[in-house]
């Protein structure tokens, strides 16, 4: 796939050698998306080092059906990124599910998430994935916001346990990968 270059920022496919920087931008974007929503403790032990290895498996195995990308801006790095692949579990009518999709909190509202949903909308229907999902934290209201706005609608609930805490997420689903990450009235 070509990468989507506007303005300082391209996005491309992540490579094996991204792992590490994708892991510390993940810690990042994920203790900063999730403050307040859930316990300190829990973000504490989000660490580098566990989404290392969950970065490694997935970059260094192209048989697994995933495919993953990064947003970089120029002089600065990896700023975002997103991943997705096959359906795995609850929301199981949907072919494919993104599993992550995540921009650095000084770099929102520039676009930079829409795109990478449109990459992942084009990445799943590549492979046979014509509808999919993703999950959210219901007390997330900026990412449930923003998957609205790209054409998500509710279409299941879970509880699920983050270490002593328990929450509520919310599923979004797309009966059309084609429609994800296009036409959205505001930028994200």
């Amino acid at each position: 796939m070509r990468p989507f270059i506007r303005g300082n920022v391209a996005i491309r496919g992540a490579a094996g050698s991204d792992a590490a920087v994708i892991a510390e931008a993940h810690v990042q974007a994920w203790q900063d998306a999730y403050r307040g929503i859930l316990p300190a403790i829990v973000l504490s032990g989000f660490t580098v080092a566990s989404r290392l290895e969950q970065w490694r498996r997935t970059l260094s195995d192209e048989d697994n059906g995933q495919d993953a990308f990064v947003a970089e801006a120029s002089g600065v790095g990896i700023i975002g990124f997103a991943s997705a692949g096959p359906q795995r579990g609850d929301a199981s009518r949907f072919m494919g599910e993104i599993y992550t999709l995540y921009v650095l909190a000084a770099w929102q509202r520039r676009g930079i998430g829409t795109a990478l949903l449109g990459i992942l909308s084009r990445a799943l229907e590549r492979r046979g994935r014509s509808s999919a999902s993703l999950w959210v934290l219901k007390d997330n209201s900026q990412a449930r916001l923003f998957y609205e706005r790209h054409g998500g609608v509710v279409v299941a609930e879970r509880l699920e346990r983050f270490g002593q805490a328990q929450v509520l997420e919310l599923a979004y689903g797309w009966d059309d990968v084609r429609t994800m990450g296009r036409g959205a009235s505001k930028r994200a």
